[in-house]
């Protein structure tokens, strides 16, 4: 299985069996709306399509097949206790449920699939899961089904009838909670649970009328809704961030995945577009990556550290570059008038803030310029971030980078590739925008978060752990190409987000997924609990700040060189 299959996969299965528990009782109501949806096509679907081929290379790789094979054994047990089949009722915690699922994973994978979650207004996730399989295979998932149910604290089966159109069988939890059922319909197989046992009868007319799960289209590999807002009941989402409704697509297009999302706020969203202010003499060719950004000020006012920090210049836009001559050399730029003065206000409340616990303690100390015009963080192996104004006319641009008094910043008067530009200036409405070699982009982040993680500051990419993200990253990053990202506002309550890539995410993405399918807690959404919590701090005295020695760079596959000119647009 790929990394986009992985992402969407994996992340979609624990996002449709939810977080928490069931209440007791059952109390008539209206039915909720879906809170989750998945629509995937299976991936023999993918394997016998002719598009897609980067997709399909990377996930005939033996280290792909050995991720998956791990990542089942590892969620298995997870997944159902969390879709309510598990030992949580049963005192003996029988391995049977994690048994059963197990060996029905590999092969719910394959076929094309349906998952739908309802949350009801008391918390309870209602289920219904819909496999469409051969006539010879469902036999094994209803008996593996019932096995599943006998774990979980159900009454016996009985056989359940419709409105004379669907026929099956239901079963009680013990708790008197809900209800589970099973009907065949065609060629699905068709599992649900339910407060009140009724089958959800808009998926049931559907498959029984076309044979489909879904009345729209299905020229897309895997389809995802999600309600963010009622999610964050469960997920570990910042709170200072307005999230949306989700309907996400992902499709095959030539070599490549095209990704869409309409994301649907339940607010206006006070963004009002500026021309683009480019810092176009610091922003210089070749370039690796490069994002702008505009419309975020709303909610990075919002963000705890920022608070504190009280920064005072505008966040309207910003842009990040990034270069693949040096590792980490990356740049950030943001307009800001009068930006000489606005780094001597700026520079020491940033020096105070980590010497005062104002932010979370850091290896090192930020020190600040004796003429007041740069701030450097001080005390890090290998690379001093720094924050300066840029060199730009008017003086117009704060400049934060990684390359401060560590190593030379050599002379380049390369322009920005003309193309890139464009992109920007072309439309009224584009809000962010991202391009990448991701090849190149996931080893400099690789190297990064190694560097974070020794200095305590970012959870490391697993080593050790039975699921191997290292191995498996080090194979597919030759068969990743340009990421390009674009999110434009569609209107006052709706941004699209299109995507062309070869595995549906970025080089920071992939990294970030890596240590999610690698910790030790998988699949879980939230951090593992801190087994060697500091001690909090005594008021009045300052942390204890060591500087560790220098270390050589983490040996992470090198950059390749990056081309002169942008990709052509992800449409």
């Amino acid at each position: 299985m790929s990394k986009s299959a992985l992402s969407f996969l994996w992340f979609g299965l624990v996002v449709a069996c939810g977080c928490g528990g069931t209440a007791p009782g059952i109390r008539a109501q209206s039915v909720p709306d879906v809170t989750f949806r998945w629509h995937f096509v299976g991936l023999n679907h993918i394997n016998a399509a002719t598009n897609a081929t980067k997709l399909r290379t990377i996930l005939a790789l033996p280290e792909t097949t050995k991720l998956q094979q791990e990542l089942i054994a590892k969620s298995a047990g997870p997944l159902a206790e969390l879709l309510m089949l598990g030992p949580a009722l049963n005192p003996t915690n029988s391995p049977a449920p994690a048994a059963a699922l197990q060996s029905l994973l590999p092969e719910f994978l394959q076929h094309e699939s349906l998952i739908e979650v309802r949350t009801t207004a008391d918390l309870v996730k209602e289920w219904l899961v819909a496999v469409q399989l051969p006539d010879a295979a469902a036999p094994g998932w209803e008996t593996k089904y019932r096995t599943l149910l006998t774990h979980a604290g159900t009454a016996a089966p009985a056989k359940l009838t419709y409105q004379s159109a669907f026929t099956g069988w239901q079963a009680g939890r013990n708790d008197h909670s809900g209800l589970y059922t099973y009907m065949r319909v065609g060629q699905w197989s068709v599992f649900n649970f339910q407060r009140d046992g009724r089958p959800w009868l808009a998926v049931m007319a559907q498959l029984k009328a076309t044979g489909r799960p879904l009345p729209a289209a299905s020229d897309y590999l895997l389809a995802l809704d999600a309600d963010l807002p009622a999610l964050r009941k469960w997920w570990p989402l910042p709170e200072y961030i307005d999230f949306p409704k989700v309907a996400l697509t992902v499709a095959a297009q030539g070599e490549s995945l095209r990704t869409v999302a309409r994301l649907r706020f339940p607010d206006t969203l006070a963004w009002n577009w500026q021309p683009w202010q480019l810092p176009t003499n610091s922003l210089q060719d070749p370039l690796l990556s490069f994002t702008a950004v505009q419309g975020l000020e709303p909610w990075l006012r919002r963000h705890p550290v920022l608070q504190k920090l009280a920064v005072p210049f505008p966040l309207r836009q910003f842009f990040v570059w990034a270069h693949n001559d040096i590792p980490f050399k990356t740049f950030a730029a943001l307009p800001v008038p009068d930006a000489t003065n606005q780094v001597r206000q700026f520079a020491p409340r940033l020096a105070a803030a980590m010497t005062t616990n104002t932010i979370p303690a850091l290896v090192g100390a930020v020190r600040v310029a004796t003429n007041g015009l740069e701030a450097v963080w001080l005390g890090l192996p290998i690379f001093a971030p720094f924050l300066r104004p840029a060199g730009e006319p008017g003086d117009n641009f704060l400049l934060a980078g990684t390359m401060a008094g560590l190593v030379p910043q050599m002379p380049n008067t390369n322009p920005p590739p003309p193309e890139l530009l464009a992109r920007l200036t072309a439309r009224s409405n584009l809000f962010y925008y991202d391009w990448e070699i991701t090849e190149g982009r996931l080893a400099q982040w690789r190297q990064m978060n190694a560097l974070l993680a020794m200095l305590g500051t970012a959870p490391a990419l697993p080593t050790t752990t039975a699921i191997p993200t290292q191995p498996w990253l080090d194979v597919i990053t030759p068969h990743l190409g340009n990421t390009i990202t674009e999110v434009t506002l569609e209107n006052a309550r709706e941004l699209q987000f299109i995507r062309k890539s070869h595995l549906g995410l970025t080089g920071f993405e992939l990294v970030q997924l890596a240590k999610w399918l690698g910790s030790e807690n998988f699949p879980s959404l939230l951090p593992p609990s801190p087994t060697n919590a500091p001690a909090p701090p005594v008021p009045g005295v300052p942390p204890t700040r060591v500087r560790p020695p220098a270390v050589p760079a983490p040996s992470v596959p090198a950059t390749p060189a990056a081309p002169s000119k942008t990709p052509p647009p992800p449409r």
